[in-house]
């Protein structure tokens, strides 16, 4: 999945006193695209002494992470940067390009980038937000209201019967392969009762004895996705709503061996394969 990227380490700790070095890495947005190198499936990122020669303002460079003593800084400046050699791509070329370190930190800086985007001004007075001292947040220097990076919790549902798992097609034009169900948790509702209500509104099915799986972070929708394994509570037949999703269908191992192809940034495809390769089974997940 996109943030497994052993051995090398992600550390996001928020340190406002780091200034770039020379040899810092350099991620620069304009909308969906950012800025990058790719040689064959190869990504790299602009120094910090490229990008500033080409955004000469200082203030626009923002330390965002650490990933195995490799510092990266978000380039955040109302023009699109030039520097040769490298050219904006799609944010959906993560999915396509190595090492992962590299990938994930794109989706990564891209979370923050959206949230550096949307919080400029304050929700309760109106007046424009400042970067907080100490921690990732933007502070109101006039009411105090403190604003930090907005993460939406998210599940991802395999739902098992009789040695086949529940994948639907959502009702959207180009809706593309079936995929497994998923949403965003409400306010004031457990993850648990979360897939419950899922389940029951996507497809009209009640499920019993969920099992956690992990959980990956997802830049592209500033999400925190949690997987649960979980098997069907009474009659299997879907009943999709016609509004979000269009189709719901059982799939046994042979069936996605014939037709799936696995990503291997995705917690989902991660959760299908993983069935698909009989790796999880009904038995491993709720014993006999």
């Amino acid at each position: 999945m996109i943030h497994e990227i052993y051995p090398k380490v992600f550390f996001n700790q928020y340190d406002p006193s780091k200034r770039p070095a020379a040899e810092d890495r350099v991620i620069a947005f304009a909308g969906r695209e950012f800025l990058c190198r790719i040689e064959g499936d190869q990504i790299s990122y602009p120094s910090y002494s490229e990008a500033r020669a080409a955004a000469p303002d200082d203030a626009a460079f923002i330390y965002a992470f650490d990933i195995s003593g490799e510092d990266y800084y978000l380039c955040r400046t109302p023009e699109r940067l030039s520097i040769e050699g490298f050219e904006y791509s799609d944010i959906s070329t993560y999915g396509k390009v190595f090492p992962m370190d590299r990938a994930y930190a794109a989706i990564i800086a891209f979370h923050l980038n959206n949230w550096y985007s949307s919080e400029r001004y304050c929700g309760r007075c109106g007046s424009e937000l400042v970067p907080d001292g100490k921690e990732r947040a933007m502070r109101c220097p006039k009411c105090g209201n403190l604003i930090y990076p907005r993460i939406n919790p998210c599940v991802i549902v395999g739902v098992i019967n009789d040695g086949k798992i529940l994948c639907t097609q959502y009702n959207r034009p180009n809706a593309g392969r079936f995929a497994l169900i998923a949403g965003f948790a409400e306010i004031g509702e457990s993850l648990e009762e979360c897939v419950k209500r899922e389940v029951m509104e996507e497809v009209g099915l009640k499920v019993k004895d969920l099992r956690f799986y992990k959980s990956e972070p997802w830049g592209m929708s500033s999400s925190l996705l949690s997987g649960f394994y979980c098997r069907v509570d009474g009659d299997p037949e879907p009943h999709p709503d016609g509004v979000e999703i269009a189709a719901g269908r059982w799939f046994s191992r042979e069936d996605l061996l014939e037709i799936y192809t696995p990503s291997h940034v995705a917690l989902t495809s991660d959760m299908i394969t993983k069935f698909m390769r009989g790796e999880v089974t009904e038995e491993s997940l709720f014993g006999k």
